[in-house]
């Protein structure tokens, strides 16, 4: 590719062998045309007669010269005999030259008496310029003070500029500049290089590539110390393995020095902000060690070797979570290879992923999920499981031989591929949307990296607040969201209450307090402490519940029975309950629910509930419960529910299911003990029994759902 200026317009004019085209553009991007498409041979040299309003450009695939208008019309061969795969041309106002190991020169209306300048300049001539002072007349609004730009001034004719920054970006004032706030950072061994995270299409780095070969041979592991956007303030760790040790340099390539040396083949890498202090690898030493920056500091670590491993183990990338003290590595073990984990001192050292891995490369922590994601160069995928190496989900497969850096963003998975010098990305989720945004690297890319101030926050997970609002345990899903769960033989109420199975408080309609009492459900979080324990009213449980099946949220927090909306009393005490009802007259053909809602008359007393306060069922006479038919179920002792029109068998009275649709049925209820459920029946952790067939119909029939929980594994 050859380029040339048009000073005038701020105009670039270059050659595309790749695309054989002539094209230009501004050189804010705001416009681009291709204006030379066809008849290219192989187009090295281009130039731009700024008075006449032509460009040239010497075609050593064909052994030409040839002029254009600057729109690309009026194209025709100036010189087609005694060329000799013509390289590079120049433009004077009366004059040519051109190049092609030696320099001549001719008329621009008739180059054929051309004159030999110079002669035996070797192969390696490639340019030829003409230095003029009538070339630089005149002048722009870019001339006086830099037209207010803070960084560069790009003229865009007819009196307007526009202004542009250099690895940074343009504020909002269009004319001043500041850092990026984010980028992706790798190793090509003896150059550091970045990538935007936000506009993938903009090839400019973000931050300048850092080289220096004689103090970088052969960089592997990078980690981060994320101060502010401001440049300079951050700080990037590396490590050479040529040199066996770990360097540190600010972001903007001053302050480099040496942390520490002689540490062998460090492959991983990790800072602790908190602390202030790095993890590393040693696959030389079979080794995992840690160092505290700044020496002064009290309780510093000195290159303390927290983990010391046999020599048939490799321990390789590392990652930690400061918040719950653990850090993990891969270990690249021949005979068992694996990932492991410990804690920050350690301690409890543990293998969590054994099976079906073979040598893990990359290793990294989704911090807003607490999921772990590791790749295997083996076998070409890469994995999400959970921090005790369950739930194993593979996210990419691509084939052997290709996965060695990670590292994780927002909702991509970044990596670098050894075997298409490249470096690429795809959702964290599924695997899908892949992307190359550099491929043909000068050398195997290695370690990467998200320089941010929140690629490595695990305060960021919604479980560090108020426990997500889980009464026991807080798990999170793939994308962040709480998954409460309860431990032991407990069961998962609406609220995320955790209560035991035999409890003896009615799951629906009370509370269950610390101390195993029983209180109505609608008096917990009401302000007033019932409870001797005060649970009903912690903040930890009523600043983030959701309320029961049954029940609706009040504007005060309070949970209260759907039957109680809409019945003309101030149930909530803040009237919320009232506030929003629906008073308008239903149609004739319909029947207006309790809650103001109109559904069609004929669903009314018809066994089902159509109202979400089950009024639909109320009042409706005798009801006839022999023949009765639920669901695939027939049976002669179906027994009237109190005030509903509903059915139901004597069994599942006091079963932990609303069956009544009003909960009757489950009033007054004594603790009982799970029972055996008799053939071709399933249990309920509530101990209800549904028929075998209801199960995986689509249709929760256990109260927590048990029934529709496994099912399409």
């Amino acid at each position: 590719m050859w380029l040339s200026h048009l000073q005038a317009n701020d105009t670039i004019y270059w050659t595309d062998m790749g695309r054989s085209t002539i094209s230009r553009a501004k050189r804010d991007q705001t416009w681009r045309d291709d204006i030379i498409t066809n008849g290219l041979g192989r187009v090295e040299g281009i130039a731009v007669d700024w008075i006449a309003g032509n460009i040239y450009w010497s075609d050593y695939g064909f052994n030409i010269i040839e002029v254009a208008r600057f729109n690309g019309s009026f194209r025709y061969v100036v010189i087609s005999q005694g060329l000799d795969q013509p390289r590079a041309i120049a433009v004077h106002p009366e004059k040519g030259a051109h190049a092609n190991g030696s320099i001549k020169r001719g008329y621009k209306n008739n180059a054929t008496d051309a004159i030999t300048v110079r002669t035996h300049l070797g192969v390696n001539l490639k340019g030829v310029k003409i230095f003029n002072r009538a070339r630089e007349k005149g002048t722009n609004i870019c001339a006086k003070n830099n037209g207010g730009c803070q960084q560069l001034c790009l003229y865009r004719g007819k009196g307007q500029k526009t202004c542009g920054c250099s690895y940074s970006v343009l504020a909002e004032d269009a004319v001043s500049c500041h850092d990026y706030d984010g980028y992706l950072v790798y190793s090509e061994r003896t150059i550091l290089k970045s990538i935007h995270l936000t506009d993938e299409t903009n090839l400019n780095p973000p931050i300048r590539p850092y080289e220096k070969p004689e103090y970088f041979k052969n960089v592997i592991a990078l980690t981060f110390d994320y101060r502010r956007s401001t440049r300079g303030t951050n700080r990037i760790f590396m490590s050479d393995v040529h040199f066996g040790n770990i360097q540190l340099i600010n972001d903007d390539w001053t302050g480099r020095r040496v942390i520490v040396e002689n540490v062998g083949s460090v492959e991983g890498l990790a800072y602790h902000k908190a602390w202030d202090t790095l993890y590393w690898t040693s696959s030389t030493t079979s080794t995992i060690s840690r160092h505290t920056i700044d020496q002064n500091r009290f309780g510093a670590f000195d290159q303390d070797i927290i983990v010391a491993m046999s020599p048939d183990d490799h321990p390789h990338v590392l990652a930690l979570d400061e918040c719950h003290n653990l850090m993990f590595w891969t270990n690249w073990n021949e005979q068992q290879p694996s990932i492991m984990k410990a804690t920050l001192s350690g301690g409890n050292v543990q293998i969590i992923v054994s099976t079906d891995i073979f040598t893990p490369n990359g290793l990294t922590i989704d911090h807003q999920a607490e999921k772990l994601y590791f790749s295997d160069g083996s076998v070409g995928r890469i994995e999400r499981c959970e921090y005790d190496g369950t739930h194993r989900y593979v996210v990419l497969k691509s084939g052997p031989g290709t996965f060695f850096g990670l590292a994780i963003y927002g909702d991509y998975i970044f990596w670098t591929d050894w075997m298409q010098r490249s470096v690429m990305r795809c959702d964290k989720y599924t695997g899908g949307n892949v992307k190359v945004l550099r491929s043909d690297t000068s050398h195997q890319p290695m370690g990467i990296m998200v320089v941010s101030n929140d690629t490595n926050n695990c305060e960021l997970s919604p479980c560090k607040i108020m426990n997500g609002g889980c009464h026991d345990l807080c798990l999170l899903t793939a994308d962040g969201q709480v998954n409460c769960s309860c431990r032991g033989e407990r069961i998962l109420l609406d609220d995320n209450r955790c209560v035991a199975k035999n409890s003896s408080c009615n799951i629906h309609t009370e509370f269950e307090c610390g101390n195993k009492d029983c209180i109505g459900y609608h008096l917990t979080c009401d302000g007033i402490v019932h409870c001797k324990d005060k649970s009903d009213e912690k903040q930890s449980y009523c600043a983030n519940r959701s309320c029961r099946k049954g029940f609706k949220h009040c504007y005060n927090g309070r949970c209260m029975s759907n039957a109680k909306w809409c019945d003309g009393v101030d149930d909530c005490t803040d009237n919320s309950d009232e506030v929003s009802c629906n008073n308008s007259t239903c149609g004739a053909a319909e029947f207006r629910c309790k809650d103001g809602t109109c559904i069609v008359k004929a669903a009314q007393c018809n066994q089902v509930i159509d109202c979400f306060d089950a009024s639909d069922e109320t009042n409706c006479g005798n009801t006839e419960c022999t023949g009765f038919y639920r669901v695939g179920v027939k049976d002669t002792n179906f027994i009237k529910c109190n005030s509903t029109s509903l059915c139901i068998l004597p069994s599942w009275i006091c079963d932990g299911s609303n069956d009544c649709g009003d909960y009757t049925d489950e009033l007054n209820c004594q603790a009982h003990h799970k029972h055996k459920c008799k053939e071709h029946y399933f249990a309920c952790p509530s101990g209800r029994c549904i028929p075998a067939f209801w199960i995986c119909d689509k249709e929760e029939d256990c109260e927590d759902g048990t029934d529709e929980s496994h099912c399409g594994i």
